[in-house]
C-alpha cells in the first residue's frame, strides 16, 4: 500500500530527531515532500498517460479573456472568440481568437450552424512533456510556426485532416492542430491522442498517498531531510544535509536508470526475442557473379 503524506513527514521527523516539531514544522516538512514528488517526476518522466484531445467544433462564449471573471455564478467557459469568419483577420486589431459561429454547444450539436473547427486546445494540468501524437493512429510531428508561416501565412485558418501540430504560437500549454480540423470526432475516427509523460497524482491532504512504490518514497524522505539541515538556523547541519542529498541523488540516479534499462529490453520483433532488429541485409549478387563457371 503507497504511504500517505503524514505518515511520510512523520518519518522524516524521527530521522531528524524532532518528533515534536520544535525545530521544524510538520507544514515545511511536508512542503519539502512535495516537491521533492514534483522533482522526481520531472527527471525521471516515470508517470505516462495517454490522453484524446478530439476534434470538436470551436465553441465559445465571451469574446475576451478578462471577461471571464465576470461570467454568472455557475456558468461554463466555453471559450474565446473575436471573429466568426476567415475575412475579419483583415479587419482585427490586437489579439486573435477563432473562428467560431456558436455560442452554445447544442446549436452545434442540433445542425443549427455549421461545424468550425476547433484548432486549439488546452493541455492537460498534468502534461510535463509529449512523448508522441496521433491522429487517426497515424503519428503526427510536431512543427514551427516560423517554418508554417514560410509556406503559408493562413495555416491557422486552413482546414483539413490534421498532419502537424504547434506549441510555440497560440500561449503556454496551448496545442494548436494544423491544419484545423474540418470534422468532428466520432467513434474511433477524428481521434487526436496525445501520449505524455505528467505529473504523479496530487497529494495536498495528509491522508493522500504518493503515486510511488514504497521503495521509492524514501527518496522523498532523503529530499526532505536534506532540505531542513541545509536551511539557516537552528538545527541546520550542512555536512548532514549533503549526506542525504547525496542518498537522494543516487536514489533518483536509480530510478532513471531502471527505467531506461526497460525501455532497453522491451521486445522489438515478434516471437518474444529482447535483441533489437539489425539493419537490412544489403543485396548480394549470385556466388559465382563474374566468374567463369565451367
Amino acid at each position: 500500500m503507497a504511504k500517505t503524506l503524514s505518515a511520510v513527514a512523520t518519518e522524516v521527523q524521527v530521522r531528524l530527531g524532532d518528533t515534536a516539531a520544535a525545530v521544524w514544522t510538520a507544514a515545511e516538512i511536508k512542503r519539502y515532500l512535495k516537491e521533492a514528488y514534483a522533482i522526481i517526476a520531472a527527471r525521471t518522466e516515470c508517470f505516462w498517460k495517454e490522453e484524446a484531445l478530439n476534434d470538436a467544433a470551436s465553441t465559445a462564449n465571451i469574446t475576451q479573456p478578462w471577461e471571464e471573471q465576470y461570467l454568472p455564478t455557475g456558468s461554463t467557459l466555453l471559450g474565446v472568440f473575436t471573429y466568426t469568419a476567415d475575412w475579419e483577420l483583415d479587419y482585427i486589431e490586437g489579439s486573435v481568437y477563432g473562428p467560431t459561429n456558436h455560442t452554445a454547444t447544442w446549436e452545434i450539436t442540433n445542425s443549427y450552424v455549421p461545424f468550425i473547427g476547433k484548432g486549439a486546445y488546452d493541455l492537460p494540468d498534468a502534461l510535463i512533456q509529449i512523448e508522441r501524437a496521433t491522429w487517426d493512429n497515424r503519428r503526427i510531428d510536431p512543427l514551427f510556426s516560423s517554418e508554417l508561416e514560410n509556406l503559408d501565412a493562413q495555416y491557422h485558418t486552413r482546414t483539413g485532416s490534421p498532419q502537424g501540430y504547434i506549441m510555440d504560437k497560440d500561449g503556454l500549454r496551448i496545442l494548436r492542430k494544423v491544419p484545423v480540423p474540418s470534422a468532428s470526432a466520432s467513434g474511433s475516427d477524428n481521434n487526436f491522442k496525445i501520449e505524455y509523460t505528467r505529473k504523479g497524482t496530487a497529494v495536498s491532504a495528509d491522508g493522500d498517498s504518493f503515486e510511488l512504490p514504497n521503495r521509492y518514497t524514501k527518496y522523498l524522505r532523503h529530499y526532505a531531510c536534506y532540505r531542513c539541515l541545509e536551511r539557516e538556523g537552528l538545527g541546520q547541519d550542512m555536512g548532514l544535509a549533503e549526506f542525504y542529498r547525496g542518498r537522494y541523488e543516487a536514489g533518483v540516479g536509480r530510478m532513471f536508470r531502471r527505467k531506461q534499462l526497460f525501455n532497453q529490453r522491451r521486445n522489438v520483433v515478434m516471437g518474444g526475442s529482447s535483441e533489437r532488429l539489425s539493419r537490412p541485409p544489403l543485396a548480394r549478387m549470385p556466388f559465382h557473379y563474374g566468374r567463369v563457371v565451367q
